[in-house]
């Protein structure tokens, strides 16, 4: 399912140069045709009539439920404050790259009103003189900024600036935003069955011993180590079975919500729960699980990581002797967090396991 945000929009595009990068180059010509440019726009929403006139009427139970959350998004919002902040940075030289984050209210309203795993596709053209410069087509999934709002970052690394784009020059642009909401019809059906607690055959005990109801089909659909476990599994007569597991109450709820739903809004507010999950989804083969989480630890600002978190993510990547990105991403950390390493427990006993991280 998916909704045009902006359809086509014809903007004007300048760049600037960041003050850093024109203090550290000497060549006022190179300044102009190489290095790091940025623009940043607004970008205008398809007004409320033009986005509620594209979804479905009827149907799936997926497609009313995409339409009442925009709906409802959408209601009692003045159209003019409807924005997209766009950042478009390009950097030229030897390998060209165009990056778009997308950020604001707007998108931080409709992705909190989805609750769901979503993308965003984005199409930008720039020409200058009728001569097409960039030809731009990417997708990306949210993450969370410092100041709690959502965005969305694209970058494409082809060569598709086929011009060297000047700083004192004016470009015409066309951009089309779509929103893509991934989630599938059995979402509203697992919420009823698990509310009302309808079919529910299996009880995953946390480690603070408390229990919480699911669907054991559904587990073993996730998980080949699920599916071996209740195998072997057995309830008595009128009770339902019961599986400990080595996850904190959050932790299981999470779980629950990923596998029915696909959501883990938790796990991006939360670097020590989305650590959990990828743990979780390496004992129990959960790909699915396990790439989203990945993506998740990534995307999160280093301010979000505790030095702990951190330093226990670098442990547990090194001792899967896998997870390279991620193991950059907590040394970024450590070098964020300069006034903790000295008073850090663990990070002794890390440096002696690994001497490279420093």
């Amino acid at each position: 399912m998916e909704v045009k945000l902006v359809s086509r929009h014809q903007l004007g595009i300048t760049f600037t140069k960041p003050q850093v990068e024109s203090a550290t180059t000497n060549n006022d010509k190179g300044n102009q045709q190489h290095g790091f440019l940025i623009s940043t726009l607004e970008v205008a929403v398809m007004d409320t009539t033009g986005l509620t006139g594209q979804l479905p009427v009827g149907g799936l139970v997926l497609e009313s439920w995409f339409k009442d959350v925009v709906t409802k998004v959408l209601a009692n919002r003045p159209n003019t404050s409807d924005t997209i902040v766009t950042r478009l940075e390009v950097k030229q030289g030897h390998s060209p790259e165009v990056k778009i984050r997308l950020s604001g209210e707007f998108i931080t309203e409709l992705v909190g009103g989805f609750q769901e795993r979503c993308t965003i596709r984005v199409n930008l053209s720039m020409s200058r003189e009728r001569m097409e410069v960039v030809k731009f087509f990417s997708h990306g999934v949210p993450f969370i900024l410092d100041n709690g709002k959502v965005a969305f970052e694209l970058t494409l690394t082809e060569p598709v600036i086929k011009q060297d784009i000047l700083q004192t020059e004016a470009y015409n642009g066309t951009i089309s935003i779509v929103i893509c909401a991934l989630g599938n019809s059995l979402s509203k059906l697992g919420d009823l069955y698990l509310k009302e607690e309808i079919c529910c055959d299996l009880s995953l005990i946390a480690e603070d011993k408390t229990s919480h109801i699911c669907h054991e089909v559904l587990l073993t659909l996730h998980s080949p180590v699920f599916k071996e476990a209740m195998r072997k599994l057995k309830s008595e007569k009128g009770k339902k079975k019961s599986l400990e597991l080595e996850l904190s109450a959050a932790g299981v709820k999470a779980l629950i919500k990923f596998i029915y739903f696909t959501l883990y809004d938790d796990a991006l507010k939360n670097s020590e729960l989305a650590l959990e999950l990828l743990k979780t989804s390496d004992k129990y083969k959960m790909r699915g699980l396990n790439i989203t989480m990945v993506d998740v630890l990534l995307v999160q600002a280093n301010s979000t990581y505790s030095f702990e978190v951190a330093v226990e993510l670098y442990r547990y990547c090194l001792g899967m002797g896998r997870y390279e990105e991620l193991k950059w991403k907590a040394m970024k950390v450590f070098k964020s967090k300069p006034e903790e390493q000295n008073v850090s427990n663990v990070l002794a006993e890390l440096l002696l396991s690994d001497p490279e991280i420093v």
